[in-house]
């Protein structure tokens, strides 16, 4: 795989998350039982959680969760509980999430103050995911003081955030969100993560490019120094698609990573993205035919889907790319064919569509006496 250079972030999240890895066998093949539970405990709250990834922390939940009890550790017991309900709506499984919290209460007893702001925390930012914002607003309300657990206390903060973004209270989601990243340390990995695609998220609202892209290349190099690749894959094409929009040419280097990362971690739904991503940059570069082989190949994976939209849209984007570069007759072949396909397979709405655009290649691009000579023209070249 063609990687891109590696920063001092994405390498200091590589090497503190390799720590915690080589960190946990040792203490269990060389430390005493709360020797190992305290490293575990330590693990399993920094190691962070992707959708659709694979991490070692459920077996290390299970693990803390029996020597826990074993050793009768109550407080270590409520982190292992209420760690699990953050890693089950971090994988959208916000049932499940609500019924350890639920677990939690039942088995605990009271909570320490540290335990029931995360407790409180956790249950808005799974309402907050359920659309429930009137409910997540009054247990937020609820959270009367911190703990002086310094990332505990910032979780209602980035909660607070999260909850005015989905509320569309933009300007208030941005003041929110910035103060927590200044909390959130760099060791927090998956709540910097939040926090940094927060704010990407807020500054792509605000129209504020520079800003945005800012904050999703430090939440792509944190992603990437934890190797989870699906979502790198995601933050590379947010990434570029700036990069594209601004004519950096280090979008090329992320969008070929991304490309080839997908051979091996497919994501159907963001390949033909990537490809016209990568056809825009080509065109912006003045390299037509690379740019609709690019689209091409985004119009094929949509075919492959089924997918007629995305399918006619490659056509007409084909189309659109040679009327920029004013190769008029490669457009309207291109539009022709489609019109083709869509009579063909008995697409009368796609044929109207694709219709639309020549005539507006003849009326508004071209002109009617010549679109008309060159369609002619086309005619007679084709003729024995």
């Amino acid at each position: 795989m063609r990687q891109s250079p590696s920063s001092p972030l994405e390498e200091r999240t590589r090497a503190f998350l390799s720590d915690l890895l080589i960190d946990v066998p040792i203490a269990r093949a060389q430390g005493t039982p709360e020797e190992f539970l305290a490293v575990l405990e330590r693990a399993l709250l920094f190691h962070p959680v992707f959708q659709n990834w694979p991490s070692p922390i459920d077996g290390w939940l299970d693990e803390a969760e029996q020597l826990s009890r074993e050793l009768q550790q109550v407080g270590t017991l409520a982190t292992v509980m209420l760690r699990r309900s953050v890693v089950r709506m971090r994988r959208l499984d916000y049932d499940s999430a609500l019924a350890e919290l639920e677990r939690v209460r039942h088995s605990i007893g009271p909570l320490s103050p540290a335990h029931l702001t995360w407790y409180n925390a956790t249950l808005a930012r799974v309402l907050i995911r359920q659309q429930q914002f009137d409910q997540a607003r009054q247990v937020l309300h609820n959270i009367t003081s911190l703990p002086q657990e310094r990332w505990i206390a910032l979780l209602p903060a980035v909660a607070k955030g999260e909850l005015q973004l989905e509320a569309n209270e933009i300007d208030a989601a941005e003041e929110t969100m910035l103060r927590a990243l200044k909390s959130v340390p760099e060791e927090i990995v998956e709540e910097r993560i939040q926090v940094l695609q927060s704010l990407g998220f807020i500054f792509i609202t605000k129209a504020n490019a520079p800003k945005a892209l800012d904050y999703l290349d430090q939440a792509r190099q944190m992603v990437r120094g934890a190797g989870a690749w699906p979502e790198v894959i995601q933050m590379d094409l947010a990434v570029a698609s700036f990069q594209v929009a601004s004519g950096n040419p280090e979008a090329a280097t992320l969008l070929t990573e991304a490309l080839e990362l997908c051979q091996e971690y497919p994501q159907p739904h963001l390949e033909p993205l990537l490809r016209i991503a990568f056809a825009r940059f080509k065109a912006a570069s003045g390299l037509v035919n690379e740019a609709v082989t690019a689209v091409t190949q985004a119009a094929t994976l949509y075919a492959r889907q089924r997918n007629v939209v995305g399918y006619v849209s490659m056509i007409v984007l084909i189309g659109n790319l040679y009327i920029q570069h004013k190769d008029y007759a490669e457009a309207y072949r291109t539009l022709a064919l489609g019109v083709a396909i869509a009579k063909q397979r008995q697409w009368p709405v796609v044929e109207q569509v694709l219709r639309t655009h020549i005539d507006r290649l003849r009326n508004d691009v071209m002109g009617p006496g010549e679109f008309d000579s060159m369609v002619q023209e086309m005619i007679n070249h084709m003729r024995p």
